[in-house]
């Protein structure tokens, strides 16, 4: 053999050796992702459950892994898994409003019939880990609600914002960081919530136009601040104190004891307790012949109008 075809045997199987090692390789890092993925999940998850919603970015990142994560677990018996193993296999990093879309069917359009009564739930402090479970609670029923968030909790929860708005629910003005707005003057209550409608518009397009007011504190600044952003003001005519007690029991109780045509319901998507209520309190609520609407449309249906800075705690029927 000569020379040439030695080297040339020789460098086809360098080669050979090569693609070999290159695809085993490739094997080995496939193989790994999945435990890899569970890791970066099971440690987001212990962040999320451990660190106070509003303590930053690091308890937001956490909920951005554990919200779009394709094994995200049964939230309280809410279905959430069942409904992820009986629909398509979601990525890990699909939007929250994919998921949703692909869970539950969204209404094209709602009717409000004139002669049955309306309630408006409402959902404040979020964008927070229930309020998908209560989303896909809200559309099993052909219901909506209003909620209220705090703009400096958007970042890394930009999906859930849109789901809200996808599924017909309502987005509401909570302030940008829960602070006591009765200690600011006019122009800094201006700027407080005007950052909260910019991301909210740059998310879905539509700035919220209702504002409620943390600790539901109001006063004359407050009230020219909402005059000058065309807001009216929301509080509510139902506390079922959710925050206190944290017992989905009581939760539906102070509901069914007190609801009647136009209340407003105050309630927090913060708490797995509230989540859970709303598994009883929602076909309730319906059996009794209510029609569960955003706080727009229960104001534009009992008021005809919103008149930017008043207050409102319920409708007039």
């Amino acid at each position: 053999m000569k020379r040439s075809q030695l080297l040339m045997l020789l460098a086809v199987f360098l080669v050979v050796i090569i693609i070999v090692i290159a695809a085993k390789d490739m094997s080995n890092k496939q193989a790994s992702a999945p435990s890899a993925d569970k890791a970066a999940f099971d440690m987001a998850a212990a962040a999320a459950e451990n660190t106070p919603l509003d303590t930053g970015k690091g308890s937001a990142a956490a909920f951005f892994f554990v919200a779009r994560s394709s094994s995200l677990p049964d939230i309280n018996g809410l279905g959430l898994s069942d409904a992820k193993e009986q629909g398509p296999k979601l990525d890990i990093f699909a939007p929250a409003s994919q998921y949703l879309a692909e869970c539950i069917d969204i209404p094209e359009s709602t009717i409000i019939d004139p002669n049955r009564p309306l309630v408006a739930l409402t959902f404040d402090d979020g964008p927070a880990p229930y309020t998908l479970p209560i989303l896909e609670l809200l559309n099993t029923y052909g219901a909506r609600a209003t909620f209220f968030i705090v703009g400096n909790r958007i970042e890394y929860r930009e999906d859930i914002i849109r789901a809200i708005y996808d599924q017909g629910s309502e987005i509401g003005n909570h302030s940008w960081d829960h602070a006591k707005l009765v200690k600011m003057k006019e122009d800094a209550v201006c700027d407080n919530l005007q950052k909260t409608n910019d991301a909210v518009e740059l998310i879905t397009g539509c700035a919220p136009t209702l504002m409620r007011p943390p600790y539901g504190g109001i006063d004359a600044d407050i009230i020219n601040a909402c005059i000058d952003l065309d807001m009216p003001i929301i509080t509510w005519s139902i506390d079922t104190r959710d925050w206190k007690d944290r017992d989905a029991q009581k939760v539906y109780d102070a509901v069914m004891e007190q609801v009647t045509d136009g209340s407003i319901i105050l309630m927090h998507d913060l708490y797995e307790s509230t989540a859970e209520a709303m598994k009883t309190v929602i076909p309730a609520l319906i059996e009794q012949g209510y029609q569960l609407v955003t706080v727009s449309e229960l104001l534009e249906h009992y008021n005809g109008a919103k008149l930017p800075g008043n207050i409102y705690r319920s409708a007039c029927p």
